[in-house]
């Protein structure tokens, strides 16, 4: 658009938002830049863009009653899947048990693999006296806007409306429940706004590093001790091990400084593939026998496998199916081969959905690989999002995926891909109650959109961000984020 016919479609154009009404008066049109369906604003309003002849308008306003949350039936057991055979711990589930029964924040970090989900599985399922329940979530990709709504989710009944921050915090006052936050590492101002929304309830946070700094308890999970280690060893290596290999398994167990997932992995190399215990010793470095150990796997099982754990590394804990695997890689064995990985422990499956992400200490694995299959997968979900459309069930449970690509293409000279699939996206993220994580990536190809001269795609996003801004009531954000889309 020129800069005259600009100007006199700006004399034209009218904008007038407030938490009573959205105005728009006049006929200017964004010549197709900008799309959208019916959105749930604040619970009283609706703003619809419904398309003319000639391109997109806001053409509708609908009034509607203010809405109320509806409560969930008391106490709530949002319970993980049991984690049966567990090995060890017997110190530290009593102990943490206590300090969570007297209702202190913790946080426990360690790296890896060193057994925070196992530890928070089982206490979820120990009776705990707690009012409201207990809660338990395992999150990826999230801010903390999207943690907040993931725990009112599960204290009220589902809704097409966007409660404000403000709005979870005066619903979540009063709960006292125990609520678990696993595989999601958050900053401290994170965490503290989480904890302010839900003063009554008693936090458990699982981590890599601290963050939790003043109030509550931060614990460093250590490794199982010596005769702990031992026995996990024997549990995975039940055929191999003789009377005489207890000594040299204990030296292992030392020098892998009780870490559980290098001690299972180690023990499948000596059950499955026949490594000596000698040599599980010489390469007994606690920060790199996870990379020894998968390198060991693919000399026996082949360069299939090592495409497969590459691929899956490079998107460091998204999950991936089969199919998808298959399709990227080019491997058509790829179920045989995620499952042969499955098994020596590099990689682990989701019971539910069936789907392969990389085991938590192999995430670095062949690292300087990482970017070309990031951009294969790329390329692979914009053909895929663009026959699967927006079908919001196909999409959700390859979404981490999904984002993890958009946000490597977008910082990695792949843009034109990112922003095609960020816009096939959005509305999956946005359906599935992702706030801030679909503002952060709307952000994110609103700026890349407008420097490489997409005005179409950077006034799409402009007018996302804008919807997303009133629906959180920032009326003084959607009016200038709105009128900059339009303007374009």
């Amino acid at each position: 658009m020129s800069t005259s016919s600009q100007s006199q479609a700006q004399k034209k154009l009218k904008l007038d938002i407030n938490p009573q009404e959205i105005r728009v008066e006049g006929d200017y049109v964004a010549g197709n830049q900008i799309t959208g369906n019916l959105y749930n604003v604040d619970g009283d309003l609706n703003l619809h863009l419904s398309p003319d002849a000639t391109g997109n308008i806001v053409d509708q306003i609908d009034v509607r009653q203010r809405w109320v949350a509806v409560p969930r039936d008391r106490p709530i057991k949002a319970l993980p899947r049991p984690f049966r055979g567990a090995v060890g711990r017997k110190q530290e589930i009593p102990k943490l048990q206590s300090i969570l029964a007297d209702g202190e924040i913790v946080q426990l970090f360690a790296r890896a693999e060193m057994g925070k989900t196992v530890i928070s599985k089982l206490l979820a399922h120990r009776q705990l006296a707690f009012e409201d329940g207990v809660i338990y979530l395992n999150l990826l990709k999230r801010k903390a806007e999207d943690v907040l709504q993931a725990i009112f989710d599960q204290f009220f009944e589902p809704s097409n409306r966007k409660p404000s921050v403000e709005e979870i915090k005066n619903y979540l006052q009063d709960k006292q429940a125990l609520i678990i936050i696993d595989q999601l590492e958050l900053a401290k101002n994170e965490i503290e706004l989480i904890i302010d929304a839900a003063p009554q309830s008693t936090f458990l946070f699982l981590g890599k590093t601290r963050t939790l700094i003043g109030e509550g308890r931060a614990i460093k999970l250590k490794g199982l001790s010596v005769e702990e280690g031992i026995q996990l060893y024997e549990k995975h290596c039940p055929s191999q091990m003789q009377d005489s290999d207890r000594s040299l398994v204990k030296k292992l167990v030392m020098r892998l400084e009780g870490h559980p997932g290098d001690i299972i992995r180690a023990a499948i190399l000596q059950e499955e593939d026949n490594v000596p215990l000698v040599v599980l010793l010489q390469n007994a470095n606690p920060s790199t026998f996870a990379t020894y150990a998968a390198n060991a796997a693919v000399s026996a099982l082949g360069a299939a496998s090592e495409q497969s754990l590459e691929l899956l590394a490079a998107f460091e804990g998204a999950s991936l199916s089969a199919a998808e695997v298959a399709t990227i890689t080019g491997d058509p064995n790829a179920a045989g081969t995620l499952n042969d990985l499955e098994q020596r422990s590099l990689i682990k499956r989701d019971g539910q959905t069936g789907r392969y992400a990389i085991a938590g200490g192999l995430t670095t694995y062949h690292a300087e690989a990482h970017g070309r299959w990031i951009s294969e997968a790329l390329s692979y979900f914009d053909g895929w999002t663009e026959a699967a459309g927006q079908a919001i069930n196909a999409q959700t449970q390859s979404l981490d995926a999904l984002i993890h690509s958009v946000e490597w293409g977008l910082q990695n000279g792949q843009g034109t891909e990112a922003i095609s699939v960020s816009r096939k996206i959005t509305n999956t993220l946005l359906q599935t109650k992702r706030w801030g994580y679909g503002r952060q990536l709307l952000t994110q190809t609103a700026n890349l959109a407008q420097q490489i001269g997409n005005q179409s795609a950077a006034a799409w996003a402009l007018h996302q961000l804008g919807t997303l801004a009133m629906m959180g009531k920032d009326f003084g954000g959607a009016r200038r984020i709105l009128t900059q889309a339009l303007r374009i």
